[in-house]
């Protein structure tokens, strides 16, 4: 009888050890960032190509003449030269997907002798993310803005844009980065996005 207690006690201690140990696998095996958030932000930036040139970036933009974010800021020292000219900000978790959408109508005065007109334009903004974090953030993205500026030299309908871009990047967490660019004679347009790890509260 205390062979058979002595086995079921022994077998009993078995049992506990193996679930513990299960339960530390499980444990060892949960996601590190699982609640945690990823703040998105994406700068569209005009600027003009004089002030890129000045700044040392190249027309086709190799080597040690190619654009950074630091030359960029440089050149929003003069807002003549360069803008921020839309944006939008997004905080995803992680593996997850997150958007903001945002549209309005401008009008614009328009005048012909003694006729005042006002014709209306749409425009708008949306950014569209999803994220993944393993070592790096990874991040699938679409962004699209349209938008009108009164050209003030001028009579005529105002100058309307618009803009898309799509794609997929790794990036360090904190660091703005490039993600793409539209080109003409006079300014390049550049897509800047950064995504931030967000720090936990507790």
């Amino acid at each position: 009888m205390r062979s058979t207690k002595r086995i079921a006690v022994i077998l009993l201690v078995s049992v506990v050890c193996i679930s513990a140990g299960f339960g530390t696998e499980d444990q060892n095996q949960l996601d590190p960032y699982e609640n945690t958030s990823i703040l998105v932000e994406a700068f569209v930036v005009r600027v003009s190509t004089e002030a890129l040139a000045e700044a040392g970036v190249s027309p086709i933009g190799q080597g040690p003449k190619g654009i950074s974010i630091l030359k960029i800021m440089s050149c929003l020292d003069d807002p003549e030269k360069a803008a921020v000219v839309s944006g939008a900000k997004v905080v995803a978790g992680h593996n997850e997907e997150s958007e903001v959408h945002n549209r309005n109508t401008t009008f614009f005065k328009t005048e012909n002798g003694n006729s005042v007109s006002y014709n209306a334009y749409e425009n708008g903004i949306q950014f569209e993310v999803s994220t993944y974090i393993e070592k790096a953030i990874h991040l699938q993205y679409t962004f699209s803005t349209s938008f009108a500026e009164e050209d003030r030299k001028s009579s005529g309908p105002p100058n309307t844009f618009s803009l898309d871009w799509r794609g997929g990047v790794s990036a360090a967490s904190g660091k703005p980065f490039v993600a793409g660019a539209v080109q003409d004679d006079d300014s390049t347009t550049f897509l800047i996005l950064c995504a931030t790890i967000q720090e936990s509260d507790d």
